[in-house]
């Protein structure tokens, strides 16, 4: 049995948004302002960062209630990218799915929004 097949009999798939923007367009504000709207809602945060210095995890832990929310990194190159990386780090969600309601993915400013 695979992996998905067996999590998808014990767990509802989780609902995914993506936020994607070019620098500037206002992903972060509208997400912490999202954060603080759903207060009940328990969170899986995916921040995609082209450098190596996050700057959107700052912003977020801010606005965030830890025991709320989860933020995963996937830093240095763009998602479309890493493969491997965003995958551990979906692997590692979806392994955890019952303590979240909702994943939340912002992409970097530097991707092509399509």
């Amino acid at each position: 049995m695979l992996r998905g097949e067996k999590r998808s009999r014990l767990v509802p798939p989780l609902p995914v948004t993506i936020f994607t923007g070019f620098l500037g367009s206002g992903k972060t504000t509208l997400l912490t302002s999202l954060l603080a709207a759903e207060r009940e809602q328990r969170f899986a945060i995916v921040v995609n960062e082209f450098g190596a210095v996050s700057v959107d995890d700052v912003l977020l832990a801010r606005a965030l209630d830890a025991s709320r929310a989860s933020v995963f990194q996937v830093t240095q190159e763009l998602i479309a990218y890493a493969g491997d990386v965003f995958r551990t780090t979906m692997l590692a969600i979806s392994d955890d799915a019952r303590r979240f309601d909702h994943v939340l993915i912002e992409t970097s400013g530097l991707a092509v929004p399509t």
